[in-house]
């Protein structure tokens, strides 16, 4: 039998599922030139959208062409499981499987990010620079509920209050909200899944999920961690960021040209071996053209995408969070706790001047 015809003898099986075990392997040492059948081998070329088959004096046998339900090949389509096994077969050898450490990469990823954001301009201008660690002071959470409706007989004093009155149900400290609701966990609505950290402006939000997200990365086993600057989105739906923004700038990072269909595919999977973990940062900051922005990402979480797959932590402002009380209802809720006066206050300053050169430690004390 020549290559040709053992060759669509071998595809035809497949695609039936009439295969007899070692087509698969059979059929991967054909296009691969491993091996050869009759009067010559085969070569196979091409590219993300299909691929050619020649023997090796150059003359066509095939050609297949990847269709997005399945597979086309000398023009007849095929679709199923044979189809899928086919396409996945040629692909791997169009383009051999990529080896991504996806933890590292994202870890070099979120360090250039957070040091971007953590850049002081009040202090940068004048030379004086901090990592966050180094100034940090880690802040506690209070688990929050929703806050209940209120009949309509109260007065005008008591509006304000009532409506800034929360129930508290637990009181975390960091180390212990890290290792007790991320890694175990423990949180009644998600499982430690979806997690919202409210605050009011300038309560340290940000610095607090940049934290968050540095102990996952280095803690959690196989996490990607993804931070996304909500700010910086412009009507953009979250799932095309991933797969365009930040996927090609992981590739970048991992050495290639840009983000081809297998390692979309091998990032994809990461999803549902429920490896990543999104930062979401200032949802209150997503400038939109319409509605609400919590219930843009309610929508996008619900749409049954990427975005249902990966473990979720966003930062909101109380105001914007506590006015729309019917979206992200499956999120566990905490609020930041104020500095306490005046060990933190104090812990704060003293790590402030601490990590100062002698040089500037006199600039610093100007901004007192």
């Amino acid at each position: 039998m020549s290559v040709s015809e053992d060759l669509r003898a071998t595809i035809l099986r497949i695609l039936e599922g009439s295969d007899t075990g070692s087509d698969i392997s059979t059929l991967k040492e054909l296009i691969s030139g491993a091996a050869a059948s009759g009067d010559s081998a085969v070569a196979i070329n091409g590219d993300a959208k299909g691929a050619t088959i020649t023997t090796g004096d150059g003359n066509r046998i095939l050609n297949v062409v990847f269709q997005v339900d399945g597979i086309s090949i000398d023009g007849e389509q095929h679709q199923g499981d044979g189809a899928k096994i086919l396409r996945s077969l040629f692909q791997e050898i169009l383009e051999p499987k990529v080896e991504i450490d996806w933890s590292q990469i994202s870890r070099s990823l979120l360090e250039d990010q957070i040091q971007r954001l953590t850049s002081n301009p009040l202090t940068h201008a004048e030379g004086i620079t901090y990592r966050t660690e180094q100034v940090y002071v880690p802040l506690g959470l209070v688990e929050r509920k929703r806050q209940s409706r209120r009949g309509r007989d109260i007065s005008p004093e008591q509006g304000s209050r009532l409506y800034k009155e929360t129930e508290i149900t637990q009181q975390f400290e960091h180390d212990i909200f890290l290792e007790q609701v991320l890694r175990q966990g423990h949180s009644p609505k998600s499982s430690g899944r979806r997690l919202a950290i409210l605050g009011e402006p300038g309560a340290g939000k940000t610095t607090l999920l940049q934290q968050i997200a540095r102990w996952v990365s280095v803690n959690i086993n196989d996490s990607i961690v993804i931070w996304v600057s909500l700010a910086d989105f412009r009507g953009e739906l979250l799932e095309d960021f991933l797969l365009e923004g930040w996927l090609t700038a992981a590739a970048r990072q991992a050495g290639k040209a840009d983000a081809s269909s297998l390692i979309k595919d091998t990032f994809v999977d990461q999803f549902q071996k429920d490896n990543i973990w999104l930062m979401l940062d200032g949802v209150d900051e997503m400038q939109i053209s319409s509605g609400n922005a919590l219930s843009k990402i309610e929508w996008q979480i619900r749409s049954g995408g990427l975005l249902s797959q990966a473990r979720i932590l966003l930062t909101c402002r109380l105001n914007l969070w506590d006015g729309q009380s019917h979206a992200l209802d499956t999120f566990d809720i905490y609020r930041t706790l104020d500095f306490s006066y005046p060990e933190q206050v104090e812990q704060f300053i003293e790590q402030w001047f601490k990590h100062l050169p002698d040089a500037q430690a006199g600039q610093a004390e100007n901004h007192c």
